[in-house]
């Protein structure tokens, strides 16, 4: 660790402790012993000495988060979720507004089909190869259900969205992890003798941001029919088609999709499984009335309103794309090396600073980034990408952090 980063990871533990105790009197001594830190805080006449690992800030920083937001100290920008920095087509204020308060008595409708029908249409499916849901999660949870008995393995990458683990675990279906290559990317040969019963691809991946070719991910499913593959594209809009466009083919594929990435409608619980007619009706046919209340009215009319306006979430995916290659060509100069993106976020880690030194320090001035405390991730942070003014703010925060 340089002698930049130690004062840097000097200067952050100092303001979290400022903030924690309500005490201005905080010195620090912090000389470097090997790859141990021993930490001599001084606050408020009393002394004490702390010897820990790099991982210390992290494990601090999360002890007194809890205090800093006590105190008042609050996020301004937030680019660790992955949802749009824009709002949703203007059809969706316009769909609010001709809600009839009065038709609220009446459940919601019995099988969604015109919403399926739109759905299904924009892909050249039928209606009986969409299954609609409130938001990709419980979909996924839904899959685990219909799909897996329990003790049943499902295989997926070992960096990949992390709900998975638990998803399976919550569902009784056992998993095993496939190691990413050294490019952080999915060798989809890996996969062809995994002994398992599901296989499911994040793709483009979180938190990567990097996409397998399609035809690899097809290659693989006509290869393994007698495996169940899950593909999870809630961020396939940033990447090109899909492989939406197979699901008629195969039966033992479903590819899962929402709106709150590209539409801009995170706010609302909305998620869809494109699949064959068999794979649906065993997600229709898991419980009693699975497609009548799935999905409240308002949250249906809501997501039809957005989702038909294809040319709005166009420009939305285009100039969030555009902003991405130019931020990434702005941290470049920076001294970060970044994988390559083809969704909404990027992951990146500097030639020389910690991860969670640049992470705390960008909090402590109101912006908050996804660093993830695993061995393969501890050196990356994942940064979604705003508006171009906001990312020209994250430039300014990080150009003072490296300097």
């Amino acid at each position: 660790m340089s002698e930049q980063s130690l004062d840097t990871f000097a200067t952050v533990t100092k303001v979290i402790l400022k903030n924690a105790s309500c005490c201005d009197d905080i010195s620090i001594k912090m000389p470097k012993i090997r790859k141990r830190l021993v930490l001599t805080i001084e606050s408020c006449g009393d002394k004490i000495k702390i010897e820990a690992n790099m991982n210390f800030l992290s494990r601090l920083s999360r002890a007194v988060e809890l205090k800093t937001l006590e105190l008042g100290y609050k996020e301004s920008l937030d680019l660790s979720s992955t949802t749009s920095p824009y709002p949703p087509s203007p059809a969706v204020e316009t769909a609010l507004k001709s809600i009839d308060a009065g038709s609220l008595n009446a459940f919601p409708s019995i099988n969604v089909l015109d919403f399926r029908r739109v759905i299904a249409d924009r892909y050249g499916l039928e209606a009986c190869n969409v299954f609609i849901y409130d938001g990709c999660d419980a979909l996924l949870s839904l899959c685990m259900k219909a799909y897996f008995d329990e003790g049943d393995v499902v295989a997926f990458a070992d960096v990949t969205y992390e709900y998975y683990k638990r998803c399976a675990t919550l569902n009784g279906v056992n998993y095993t992890t496939i190691p990413l290559d050294a490019q952080m990317k999915v060798n989809i040969a890996d996969y062809q003798s995994v002994d398992c019963d599901g296989i499911i691809i994040c793709n483009p991946c979180d938190p990567t941001g990097i996409a397998v070719n399609k035809l690899d991910i097809i290659e693989l499913v006509a290869k393994r029919p007698d495996k169940l593959f899950i593909i999870d594209e809630r961020y396939a809009e940033f990447a090109g088609s899909g492989i939406v466009e197979f699901v008629k083919e195969y039966d033992n594929l479903v590819v899962i999709r929402g709106l709150s990435a590209a539409y801009g409608l995170g706010g609302v619980n909305f998620g869809y499984a494109l699949a064959s007619a068999s794979l649906v009706s065993g997600l229709k046919n898991l419980r009693p009335h699975a497609f009548d209340c799935a999905v409240d009215c308002i949250t249906q009319k809501v997501a039809e309103a957005c989702f038909e306006d294809v040319k709005y979430m166009s420009l939305t995916v285009d100039k969030i794309i555009n902003t991405r290659e130019d931020f990434c060509d702005k941290l470049r100069q920076l001294g970060f090396d970044i994988l390559p993106s083809s969704a909404n976020f990027v992951l990146v880690k500097h030639n020389s600073l910690v991860a969670s030194v640049i992470e705390f320090q960008l909090k402590e001035q109101g912006i908050t980034v996804k660093h993830f405390k695993t061995k393969r991730l501890g050196d990356y942070l994942r940064i979604t990408i705003s508006t171009p003014e906001n990312m020209d703010l994250l430039i300014k925060k990080l150009k003072a952090i490296v300097k």
